[in-house]
């Protein structure tokens, strides 16, 4: 995520179009996620600085917003491919046994559905 926390454009216009998608006012969505519909509200015009990811995610997830997608408007989307591809682009072993393709594969789909779930804050 942008370090000086500066709202991205992309994740006020996202949350808006994914939002209306989903037929849902900001007053629902802030009830839904117990967030107040002011301080979404100054998401949505850029007068707040960027929420923390907890905060994003639990936006996105309210609004069915695809993992990848929020990864890219929060600016992530770099240290998530290049997670993907060391597992991709390298040779490991799991249990001595060389880790094919199939094996990668799945090891990137479990991290894509894992990685919401650290990233908001949910595992202990």
């Amino acid at each position: 995520m942008k370090k000086n926390r500066e709202i991205s454009s992309e994740f006020a216009k996202s949350m808006e179009v994914y939002r209306i998608k989903k037929g849902i006012s900001l007053n629902q969505l802030g009830r839904n996620i117990g967030i107040s519909p002011a301080y979404l509200s100054r998401i949505k015009n850029r007068k707040r600085n960027a929420p923390s990811v907890p905060i994003a995610m639990a936006i996105a997830k309210e609004l069915d917003m695809p993992f990848e997608h929020l990864m890219s408007v929060l600016g992530m989307n770099e240290e998530v491919r290049d997670i993907f591809e060391l597992l991709s682009d390298n040779e490991f072993t799991i249990n001595g046994k060389l880790a094919d393709s199939t094996i990668k594969e799945a090891i990137v789909g479990v991290l894509k559905s894992v990685l919401p779930v650290i990233l908001k804050g949910d595992i202990r």
